[in-house]
């Protein structure tokens, strides 16, 4: 019973070298941890977990109606992974140092997390005339029938494939997203090293199958956006807090917000809005980079211990990190973007090092032709690597290699014969199978990525997706065995990128 009992200390516990506070801090309210209740043997709810919170809100309650018809509410619980352990791994968040020139440490516990986009009854009924749960089922059926057809005799709620359960479940997140999270602008350093007047966006998927949602922050309103093309200002979806409703939205397994509209993978958002470059930083491929750890925060921008230094790299074990598939021979951790000098995008990089076998399930995209690209950093430090799609290997690449030998010139144009000089320079650099990084982030040296040769894109290959699969990426180490454990491959982000973006002659791809 008592180990039973401590299984279920809560989420978002803040500890500092080993000292727990007695409460944890929910909104403006503190909570006992010893406040728990036991529902059965296997299911605990503590007061403020998200499911709770999310009953309490009286103006959701048809939102909330549909997450408890479809079943969805249960996910909702608080939940710690009782299978996983560090007991046999050599350092745990004790912060050791152990044999690089920073500290690694795994997470003591793996925890789950959600993330939920609640539209106000009030806001249903005026803009849709939608007054009960009957009325979301039906504006469910409306928006899904079309796109699902041979769905349509799916009349228990709780299959994954009927309307309304496609349609609540595309609202829910498997990972903590507080209102600066949701986006690359953390409302810090990391977020103004972003280019002005940018609008940043940010792709999940959802726990709706084969789905993916957009979040954009706009710098200009300090907005935050639910699946809004860019420069679009007819459709806007405002993300806000319950908050100014004196509504507390923070749980210890999840946060929820308000949407002043519907959002629904309709064919708006498949061939509109995401018909367009998608970039995903790779620690944000797996809900378990952004779960809450044990001392308040997730791997993804994990800060330091007081008088610890260099800096903390989260690691992960083998077999408890959602959507990454790697042996036991994979050392992967997570840089952490706190270190403001480090040469990356977001100043953060996914790092598998050791004799690594890795494969990556790909985020789910609406169905057409996609481009497949890594942003990466060429180094003396990296090595050379397989990459296979879908199982097939497509390429094999030596991360060593300056992309000066296929065409780079750090060529700063004047005028327009110029920049006509440049184009070709970089025509000539995509046909050798790399691109420039991206010009929205500056890096530590208030260059942007665009300009460093050190940071390239790579291109690996081309793939079709019908929307409906997945697909994966797996990079494996080409030299066996490893010559030196401290040598890996920095995994800084992934573009999925349609034919209308990277094969369009009227509209060039921006540099962005």
């Amino acid at each position: 019973m008592k180990r039973l009992l401590l299984s279920t200390i809560i989420a978002i516990l803040c500890v500092q070298q080993h000292y727990a506070q007695e409460f944890i801090h929910i909104g403006e309210e503190a909570i006992p941890l010893s406040n728990i209740t036991q529902i059965t043997h296997e299911v605990k709810v503590h007061p403020g977990s998200l499911s709770l919170l999310l009953e309490k809100d009286s103006n959701i309650s048809i939102y909330v109606s549909a997450l408890k018809a479809t079943g969805m509410m249960d996910s909702l619980k608080f939940c710690i992974d009782d299978t996983y352990s560090i007991m046999d791994v050599e350092d745990s968040c004790s912060y050791k140092i152990i044999e690089r020139s920073y500290y690694r440490a795994f997470p003591e516990e793996r925890r789950f997390n959600f993330t939920f986009l609640a539209c106000p009854d009030s806001i249903l009924l005026a803009k849709h005339n939608i007054k009960d749960l009957n009325g979301l089922r039906a504006k469910a059926k409306e928006i899904y029938s079309d796109i699902y057809p041979e769905d349509a005799g799916v009349t228990n709620e709780t299959d994954r494939r009927n309307y309304l359960n496609r349609f609540i479940s595309y609202q829910l997140l498997d990972f903590y997203g507080k209102y600066y999270t949701l986006t690359d602008f953390d409302n810090g350093i990391v977020g103004e090293n972003f280019v002005p007047d940018y609008e940043i966006p940010n792709y999940y998927a959802t726990m709706m199958p084969h789905s993916l949602i957009k979040f954009s922050f706009d710098r200009n309103s300090h907005s935050l956006y639910v699946n809004h093309r860019a420069y679009d200002e007819t459709k806007k979806t405002t993300l806000f807090s319950p908050q100014q409703m004196k509504t507390v939205n923070l749980g210890v397994n999840g946060a929820y917000h308000y949407i002043d509209d519907i959002v629904a993978y309709d064919k708006y958002t498949q061939e509109v809005v995401l018909n367009e470059r998608l970039r995903f930083d790779f620690t944000t491929l797996s809900p378990d980079f952004m779960t809450i750890l044990k001392d308040g925060e997730s791997a993804r921008g994990h800060s330091l211990p007081a008088g610890i230094s260099p800096a903390i790299s989260i690691s992960f074990k083998a077999g408890y990190v959602r959507n990454f598939e790697f042996n036991n021979s994979t050392a992967l951790h997570i840089l952490t973007n706190r270190i403001y000098n480090w040469g990356s995008y977001l100043i953060d990089e996914i790092l598998p090092s050791d004799n690594y076998d890795i494969t990556i399930k790909l985020p789910p995209v609406p169905a057409r032709i996609y481009e497949l690209r890594l942003g990466t950093s060429i180094t003396a430090a990296s090595d050379c690597a397989v990459l296979y799609i879908d199982g097939k290997a497509v390429d094999v690449v030596d991360f060593r290699e300056p992309v000066t030998d296929y065409g780079w010139t750090d060529f700063v144009y004047s005028d327009i014969y110029e920049k006509e000089q440049a184009m070709d320079d970089e025509r000539c650099l995509r046909n050798n199978g790399y691109m420039k990084g991206p010009a929205n982030f500056i890096t530590f040296n208030q260059m942007p990525i665009y300009n460093y040769s050190g940071m390239p894109r790579k291109i690996i290959g081309t793939f079709y997706t019908d929307g409906k699969s997945d697909h994966y990426l797996r990079i494996k180490r080409a030299e066996s065995p490893y010559k030196d454990s401290s040598m890996g491959l920095c995994l800084d982000y992934l573009e999925l990128v349609p034919p209308t973006v990277y094969d369009n002659e009227e509209v060039l791809e921006d540099n962005l």
